[in-house]
């Protein structure tokens, strides 16, 4: 085939990396769950519906990068050994 010359590229940022690795919707949640947070909370903060939150939640729970607890009426979230190691190694490697 024939030879080119690509262009150099800049890297992206650690956020656009983690955004192309899980989509934008699941890197901002992940990345917000500094603390744990309700479904509401995370709604309000993230600008998105409750139900987007738990969609999302439902995918980062399967790949085991967050876990659920229910306390009472609420459902808090919060990431786990895993989530925490993800994000480690994009930040080192950022």
């Amino acid at each position: 085939r024939g030879s080119g010359n690509l262009a150099p590229t800049e890297a992206p940022t650690v956020d656009e990396a983690l955004e192309l690795t899980l989509g934008a919707a699941k890197a901002r949640l992940l990345q917000a769950l500094d603390a744990p947070a309700s479904t509401g909370e995370l709604a309000d903060r993230l600008f998105v519906t409750p139900s987007s939150i738990s969609q999302q939640v439902g995918r980062l729970t399967q790949a085991g990068l967050i876990t659920s607890d229910r306390t009472g009426s609420r459902v808090y979230h919060r990431r786990t050994p895993r989530g925490d190691d993800l994000l480690r190694v994009f930040h080192t490697v950022g």
